[in-house]
């Protein structure tokens, strides 16, 4: 599992280094450090969706759960900022540069980022929630059945008291003849 997390990873990268050229296309700054001598955008889209995709897919199924579940926040709020950095530069490009630059793939990277973004935030927090609500459940459920094992068990120490507060003695009874010669009661005692 190790391997397709490290597979995916890489491929999560790789889709990244796209979108950072993406991103700087529109100041010429591949082209002028001598990295891209013609303008590769499909190539960058394609390989930002496909590299993108599949890295997410292969992250998921070599993670387990929790991992996948801050993998998807952390990249939710990366996908977020990269939205926002996108936004930026859009406004930056239409205030300083002149019109022929071309921002068609920027605003496809802010749609998509801002969007894909704000639904993996969205999800884990409605995930998050929704344990906080079953963790929250269970303690109430404990909590009621100690209060009615609480209950039974007050209400078995009341019957005890009861009960013990009843007692039941026996009568000791005398009896007196006109004899006075002495006889001897139930409980062996001699009477005068």
């Amino acid at each position: 599992m190790l391997i397709l997390r490290i597979i995916g990873f890489s491929l999560l990268v790789l889709g990244g280094l796209a979108v950072i050229v993406l991103l700087s296309m529109p100041f010429n700054f591949p082209q002028n450090i001598g990295i891209f001598i013609w303008r590769p955008e499909r190539a960058l889209w394609l390989l930002f969706l496909l590299g993108g995709a599949f890295g997410a897919i292969l992250f998921a199924l070599g993670s387990g759960w929790h991992s996948l579940e801050r993998g998807l926040k952390a990249g939710g709020k990366l996908l977020l900022i990269s939205g926002f950095v996108c936004a930026l530069e859009l406004f930056l490009i239409k205030a300083r540069w002149p019109i022929g630059t071309r921002t068609i793939s920027l605003w496809w990277l802010f749609v998509l980022f801002t969007l894909s973004g704000g639904v993996a935030v969205y999800i884990t927090e409605m995930i998050e929630r929704e344990e906080l609500r079953s963790k929250e459940e269970l303690v109430r459920k404990a909590e009621l059945k100690a209060r009615a094992a609480s209950r039974a068990e007050q209400q078995r120490v009341r019957l005890r008291i009861v009960r013990v507060n009843v007692w039941h003695m026996p009568a000791i009874r005398m009896f007196v003849t006109a004899k006075k010669a002495p006889h001897k009661n139930p409980f062996n005692q001699t009477v005068l």
